[in-house]
């Protein structure tokens, strides 16, 4: 059963709606719920119902524990695994990915993800990364295991890998 956290709900609440570019107005809208309600949900005041969560977490496409203020992983692995998988593409696992080095010279885990060919299709090339800190938190947390989309150009609402410095993906 998930426990609400209504401080870290409205937190996540007001990270999401601002990816989303969504104001209380058009939530609440959406949601059938007063500009009010959302905007004492964004300030911890009021904690949602689970239902509320749960859509919620759908329309953002988001774990509900996580929403709701779980330590959990944003993303639910069963987002893949709902899919007509087809053939199933394995996709190595970096520990590192070091700036000034070909992708094939980089650590790799003992771990490998397994992706659906139709997904790999649509992202197009892609390398995994096994994250391994909590400085992307509470987005990404340690042990996520990510699919990275390799791509030089970037659209608003993207999240993205970045080298700062020349400095190695740790």
């Amino acid at each position: 059963m998930i426990k609400i956290n209504k401080e870290i709900f409205g937190e996540r609440l007001k990270q999401l709606m601002s990816n989303f570019k969504e104001t209380t107005y058009s939530l609440g809208s959406r949601f059938n719920l007063s500009p009010p309600t959302i905007s004492r949900y964004t300030r911890g005041q009021m904690a949602p119902k689970l239902t509320t969560v749960n859509e919620l977490a759908n329309y953002f496409n988001v774990n509900p524990a996580w929403l709701a203020g779980e330590s959990a992983s944003i993303y639910t692995t069963e987002v893949l695994d709902e899919l007509d998988t087809g053939s199933m593409i394995t996709v190595p696992l970096y520990k590192t990915i070091q700036y000034d080095k070909p992708l094939f010279s980089n650590e790799k885990s003992n771990e490998v993800l397994k992706i659906p060919q139709k997904q790999i299709d649509r992202f197009g090339a892609t390398i995994g990364y096994l994250m391994p800190d909590n400085s992307m938190s509470p987005t990404i947390e340690k042990g996520d295991r990510i699919l990275i989309k390799l791509n030089t150009q970037l659209k608003e609402g993207n999240l993205i890998a970045l080298f700062v410095n020349q400095s190695d993906m740790l």
